[in-house]
């Protein structure tokens, strides 16, 4: 199992709508829930909207953009344009890399405020890819004030891609198992795990040292000066706070408004990263038992969900389960592993999980759940994969520092502690970072930023991939942050149906203003 990322809950429900969408009618379920992909790409690229006037344009129509030096090309309610970017900010001469950006223009263009940044998180997602999606989901005053801006950062995606061997040796690494139970199967995890690394040494060359949050936003603020803004307005999911945060600190004039949505700092430990992640699965886990046990869920056909469930991953580590999968690939424990992981994201998911779980129990099929595992992990029909398995490594490796054996020992017997059945998946599997060719540039320093504007980091306490407390933690290292706590279940909250929620964050991209007092918010 790949170490885990961030989806933001309002894609999460997006893509489970896909799912479906792209599992139904389909009498031999070939690959069922890997079409996601390419669902997102059709729509990225040929959404249209009646009520925008950028619609009405002819499809190859380009535009300089205002008081910018982009270029635009048009397609649907969609302008996409490449920038030219620094390989390295530290040496201009070491040559350039294209970063590909989107963007969705207001449709009020008389009332416009400007461009709103946003980056979906990660790290390595698809900023192009989300603000195709988010037009869906977005309250309707900003889509008539702002231009909706996403960019593949440095490494991602349409931009200059990190790449870390193909498609079948992604199978072979995403598919090994979390917890490896012999010294055999140890042996075979640690070979992949330095594998993966020589392989994005091989495969991306220079660029591989510049894959991290520092870089990316530079990024940024390149992008801001090509669109010829003094100050940009941000939306940044989970990693994107990070992201966000690292900008402020780098940047802190050019902010005019940031929502930082599923925050965590750089300050977050070795240690309190993997407990906080793996006791926020674990409770997430434990909420659903809760709710397939009350709702009478497709798996709840045993008294004791949890040693049912336990039962079934142990059956899947011995024998992996036949799928219905083109390639003949099966469903092994590491695969189910982040089939159940991603259905943590948002409860919309947690009736797909029931029924994969219950056909892999009942029927000894696992192709429902490793069709969870394929939208997480991004894999094609055609067996090719987007960059962001592959771009969440190298960004997280090289945002380090890496961990000491003593940490990393200390980090492992805290995560048992708190959680005992999801622990050792965060914990047991060899890490390619130990294997890393590339120094890591980055620091567990606390965040310095001061000089900002009012910044509104939002944190939500059922939140099981970015933990409450990381939130508050962010928001007490930046100076001007106010925090919004937010009662529900979930990772990140802005978007994702709770009105109290975007109706703050609208106000506050509108005006720049929040409310007095305690911020607070329940589903």
């Amino acid at each position: 199992m790949a170490p885990t990322g961030s989806r933001p809950r309002l894609l999460a429900a997006l893509l489970a709508i896909l799912l479906l969408a792209t599992a139904c009618g389909d009498d031999d379920s070939a690959g069922r829930g890997t079409r996601f992909l390419d669902a997102i790409t059709s729509t990225t690229a040929s959404q249209t909207d009646p009520s925008d006037p950028a619609d009405q344009d002819d499809a190859d129509d380009t535009d300089p953009g205002s008081g910018g030096s982009v270029s635009w090309t048009r397609e649907g309610s969609l302008e996409f344009a490449t920038l030219e970017v620094p390989l390295d900010y530290d040496d201009p001469s070491a040559g350039t890399i294209e970063l590909a950006v989107a963007r969705r223009p207001a449709r009020d263009p008389d009332r416009r405020i400007g461009p709103l940044l946003m980056n979906p998180g990660g790290p390595g997602a698809s900023g192009v890819e989300l603000v195709g999606l988010i037009g869906f989901l977005l309250p309707s005053d900003l889509l008539d004030r702002f231009d909706l801006v996403g960019w593949d950062p440095h490494g991602v995606g349409r931009s200059t891609q990190v790449e870390c061997g193909d498609g079948e040796f992604m199978d072979r690494y995403l598919a090994v198992d979390p917890v490896p139970p012999t010294p055999e199967a140890e042996a075979e995890a640690e070979a992949l795990a330095r594998e993966f690394a020589e392989r994005c040494e091989e495969d991306s060359g220079e660029l591989l040292a510049h894959i991290h949050t520092e870089a990316s936003a530079r990024d940024m603020d390149e992008i801001r000066k090509a669109l010829g803004e003094e100050q940009i307005t941000y939306v940044g999911f989970s990693y994107g706070t990070y992201l966000g945060a690292t900008y402020a600190e780098l940047f802190p004039e050019r902010v005019r408004a940031f929502v930082l949505d599923g925050a965590y700092s750089r300050s977050v430990g070795a240690a309190d990263l993997s407990a906080g992640q793996a006791a926020g699965f674990e409770r997430s886990v434990d909420a659903w038992f809760e709710w397939c046990r009350s709702t009478k869920c497709d798996f709840a056909s045993e008294p004791d969900l949890g040693a049912s469930f336990d039962a079934l991953m142990e059956s899947i580590r011995a024998e992996p389960l036949p799928t219905d999968d083109r390639d003949g690939r099966e469903l092994t424990v590491g695969l189910a592993w982040t089939g159940v992981i991603v259905a943590m994201y948002t409860p919309e998911l947690w009736p797909n999980l029931a029924r994969a779980l219950a056909e892999a129990r009942d029927e000894g099929d696992g192709s429902r759940l490793l069709g969870l595992a394929d939208m997480y992990n991004e894999r094609r029909p055609d067996g090719t994969y987007s960059t962001l398995q592959r771009a969440f490594i190298a960004y997280s490796c090289m945002d380090g520092p890496t961990p000491t054996p003593e940490e990393e020992a200390a980090a492992a017997e805290a995560t048992l502690a708190v959680a005992p059945r999801v622990g050792p998946v965060f914990v047991s599997s060899p890490n390619p970072c130990e294997y890393w060719p590339v120094e890591p540039v980055g620091t567990a320093e606390p965040f310095q930023v001061s000089g900002t504007p009012p910044i509104l980091v939002i944190a939500t306490t059922g939140d099981p991939a970015t933990p409450y407390d990381w939130g508050v933690a962010l928001a007490e290292e930046l100076a001007d942050a106010v925090l919004l706590t937010v009662e529900a279940e979930g990772h990140t909250a802005f978007a994702s149906g709770n009105r109290c929620v975007d109706d703050i964050v609208v106000d506050y991209l509108l005006t720049v203003e929040l409310p007095a007092g305690e911020l607070r918010c329940s589903d």
